[in-house]
């Protein structure tokens, strides 16, 4: 009788992918709740920077003053503590995980952030930006690796055929 093995912790153990086994850290879970609320982030920014550029000089409009505030506090959206298997449990009802993400980061945010998360963005706006910061991020990754593996068969380390 042979001895039965533990499954492994996560989804994917890699066996039938074992080129990736590992390696997948930049495309997992983890890497996407990351990007997702990095878009968030970068949402409230580009929101207030369109503000500010559209406001007339030397008009500080209380509204503005809010936006710059919160837009200066952005990066505490990336304190909140968000656990991804929950959020995908909770996802399901809307479809997508931003759904859920955006209600766990205004319930953590700051006070004058709050307000802020998600304006004038559709779930798809995110979920699609933070997708392609993934890919961003998986691509480097693979470059860099692609550049080692290259090195190493330079026509200088290349075996020679006669």
């Amino acid at each position: 009788m042979s001895e039965r093995s533990e499954p492994a912790a996560g989804f994917d153990a890699g066996l039938l992918s074992p080129v990736s086994a590992g390696r997948d850290d930049l495309v997992s879970d983890g890497a996407v709740l990351r990007a997702l609320v990095e878009a968030e982030v970068a949402l409230v920014r580009a929101y207030a920077d369109a503000v500010a550029q559209s406001a007339a000089p030397g008009a500080g409009s209380a509204e503005a003053e809010k936006l710059r505030r919160a837009a200066d506090a952005a990066d505490a959206l990336h304190a909140v503590a968000i656990d991804p298997a929950r959020l995908a449990r909770d996802a399901v009802a809307g479809g997508n995980p931003v759904i859920p993400l955006v209600k766990a980061l205004r319930a953590g945010a700051p006070d004058g952030l709050r307000e802020w998360v998600h304006r004038g963005a559709t779930s798809q706006d995110i979920l699609d930006t933070a997708l392609m910061l993934v890919a961003r991020d998986a691509v480097e990754g693979l470059l860099v690796d692609l550049d080692r593996a290259a090195a190493l068969w330079a026509p200088s380390r290349a075996p020679r055929m006669s």
